[in-house]
């Protein structure tokens, strides 16, 4: 939960460097007398690719780290379980004697797993498929960088329509309050998230063709 985080946090830092650039150069264009002055919604989906892409590449070894410790760990609780499983099936064919099967369990259960961390992970991978793959699995999780992208332009142009809206009825305060950011954030992710679905699903089964 950390590391995700964490990750966000990445997300989040490209996300604002990139919309400072993007504000800048939008205000530059308005003093040449190109535009209003703001982004645009196909500027904020830009932004948001660029962010999440940096993202994605800078934060895709750490992901593969984890998600071969995890697997190794499974894999040696499987296997654990596979020998204790053995052992009960032979002691239930009378193969061997209960107090045998008593204290082989037992023996399996003092066994320590060997150690296995970052080190070791890094080492396999890079053995495996040398320094590419690190990034393995990384075009899937460009593919859904268009999810957050399609969020954050849903999002700021809803809040740009509305500070427009307010200032065309002339009204003395254009802020939009707390209750609204909620509301808009929400619906930029239920549009974000109904339009990239299908992509979800693809990315799953191309995942679960792959490990199979």
């Amino acid at each position: 939960m950390l590391i995700f985080q964490c990750f966000q946090g990445i997300y989040y830092y490209f996300y604002q460097v990139f919309k400072n650039k993007a504000v800048t150069i939008a205000a530059a264009q308005k003093v040449k007398g190109r535009g209003d002055g703001t982004v645009g919604m196909f500027g904020w989906l830009v932004v948001a690719a660029i962010a999440g892409s940096l993202n994605v590449l800078f934060t895709n070894p750490i992901w593969v780290l984890v998600t071969r410790m995890q697997t190794h760990t499974q894999a040696q609780r499987k296997i654990m379980e596979e020998k204790k499983e053995a052992l009960r099936k032979a002691a239930s064919e009378s193969t061997i004697a209960d107090s045998t099967l008593q204290d082989k369990l037992a023996e399996l259960n003092s066994i320590k797993p060997r150690p296995y961390g970052t080190i070791h992970a890094a080492n396999e991978v890079y053995n495996e498929a040398g320094i590419v793959g690190f990034w393995k699995g990384v075009i899937p999780a460009l593919i859904m960088v268009c999810n957050p992208s399609i969020q954050f332009m849903i999002y700021e142009s809803s809040l740009k329509h509305l500070r427009e809206k307010r200032a065309a009825k002339k009204q003395g305060n254009t802020s939009i309050s707390a209750l609204e950011v909620f509301l808009v954030g929400a619906i930029a992710k239920l549009g974000a998230t109904v339009s990239t679905y299908p992509l979800l699903v693809v990315k799953s089964r191309v995942l679960n063709a792959h490990a199979s």
